[in-house]
């Protein structure tokens, strides 16, 4: 088979229905939103430690805006020694990075805190420090095993994300070049 009519095949395929048919148009689009929507969410494939393996810190705790994304606040703990360390709660079940909400963030700020955390990785490949459990003067505002439970099913997203793309490129490769060639 020559080259000629294997670009042939793929253009009569996959990019002149494009221009007509309503259901390669629909495909594409959802083959498109499922790619970036599985980039995005393959940062939250976690995988949580165990307790007795988390990194712990402690320090005066403060909430910091998001400079890069609308929404979402980082949980700051500022140390004794005058770094300030950000956690995320990525993937968590309030919003953005929320570990607290703006409306439960002025009751604990400026409080003596310690977090647990373990190193998370972003889709775009850096990484993060993810907040397993806050202690805020002696008392748990945030427990392990619920941050465990929500991270955990964060992990439904990226798999319903990677069904999405495999049906739709499925649908994209198998069913288009049909429809093309009943219609001719």
């Amino acid at each position: 088979m020559s080259m000629r009519r294997v670009v042939g095949f793929l253009c009569r395929s996959y990019i002149e229905p494009l221009r007509r048919d309503l259901l390669a148009q629909f495909l594409l689009g959802l083959l498109v939103a499922a790619s970036v929507l599985l980039w995005a969410s393959s940062g939250f494939q976690m995988q949580v430690p165990s307790f007795e393996t988390l990194h712990k810190a402690s320090g005066i705790l403060d909430f910091s805006k998001d400079p890069l994304r609308r929404g979402g606040d980082y949980a700051v703990i500022k140390t004794p020694d005058g770094v300030a360390l950000t956690f995320s709660c990525e993937g968590g079940g309030k919003s953005d990075r929320d570990c607290l909400l703006r409306s439960e963030q002025a009751q604990w700020r400026g409080r003596s805190a310690t977090v647990w955390w373990f190193p998370s990785k972003m889709s775009g490949g850096g990484e993060w420090r993810s907040l397993a459990q806050l202690e805020v003067e002696g008392k748990i505002v945030l427990a392990f095993s619920d941050q465990k439970r929500t991270y955990e099913k964060t992990n439904t997203v990226y798999l319903v994300n990677l069904v999405v793309v495999v049906v739709g490129v499925a649908c994209y490769l198998l069913i288009l070049p049909f429809r093309v060639s009943v219609r001719s």
